[in-house]
């Protein structure tokens, strides 16, 4: 969404505020995202998880990536430690629940204009309508969970550190990766399971750039923050983005246009 911390902020400051028609919208001050100040990291609490416990699909390469820039940020928070979350049951209540967004927001396209639309919304409304109250109800007891179990880490952690992607970046023509290490993914949503999972919290959730993977691409991070902490992420960003900008290896990758 834009280049730097300070953009992100200024762009929140035009995008939030309280509104009634909205059910999820809280009483908030936009003015407070302006100008904000890095924080202090060495009071940051930190836990890091390179896939969740083994749930979500990772390329070697990027778990090798991630475990470096781990290590170099050993020394630059207050506390660092690994933290896994229960996302055993995250990647099928997502799936219901996201074909059940896809059924309310699509059926009348796919009922109408099947033969234009992407294989992608297909595939999700007619894995919805082949779905149960039951597979439903069951996805609502997992979210439930998955939730108030991801408070719980939250109240010995101010951030969580996850990898930004599963895989190195893919051409577009080529599509979502349909295999990671020698494994077939059984969709296109499970080589995004590293970052469709947080969703499921509510969480606030900052990518930011860090050097480069194994391949020479462009690498980055999630930064997850706590619940409604959407400005003190923020600060935390700030000042991990000065932190890599005077590391060597973790520098933002800029792009050669001329080579482009």
């Amino acid at each position: 969404m834009a280049r730097s911390i300070s953009d992100i902020s200024l762009m929140m400051a035009g995008c939030i505020g309280n509104d009634e028609r909205d059910p999820m919208a809280n009483p908030c001050n936009p003015s407070a995202f302006l100008n904000i100040e890095p924080a202090d990291l060495k009071q940051v609490r930190v836990g890091w998880t390179e896939d969740f416990g083994g749930v979500a699909p990772l390329d070697n390469g990027i778990r090798d990536c991630f475990r470096t820039v781990i290590t170099a940020l050993s020394d630059t928070f207050k506390s660092l430690d690994r933290n896994d979350p229960n996302f055993s049951d995250a990647r099928n209540c997502f799936w219901t629940l996201r074909c059940v967004n896809y059924l309310a927001s699509h059926m009348e396209r796919y009922e109408k204009h099947r033969d234009i639309l992407s294989q992608n919304i297909i595939a999700n409304v007619e894995a919805g309508m082949k779905m149960s109250l039951l597979d439903v109800s069951k996805a609502e007891v997992q979210w439930r969970k998955i939730y108030q179990d991801f408070e719980v880490i939250f109240k010995d952690i101010d951030l969580l550190i996850v990898p930004g992607n599963a895989t190195p970046a893919f051409r577009i023509d080529e599509g979502i990766p349909h295999e990671i290490n020698g494994k077939k993914m059984e969709n296109y949503m499970d080589a995004s399971l590293i970052r469709s999972a947080l969703t499921l919290t509510g969480h606030p959730v900052v990518a930011i750039p860090c050097g480069y993977d194994h391949i020479g691409l462009p690498f980055g991070l999630q930064l997850v923050g706590k619940r409604r902490g959407d400005l003190e992420l923020l600060k935390i960003a700030m000042a991990l983005e000065s932190t890599f900008s005077h590391t060597a290896n973790l520098k933002r990758a800029i792009p050669d246009l001329e080579k482009l």
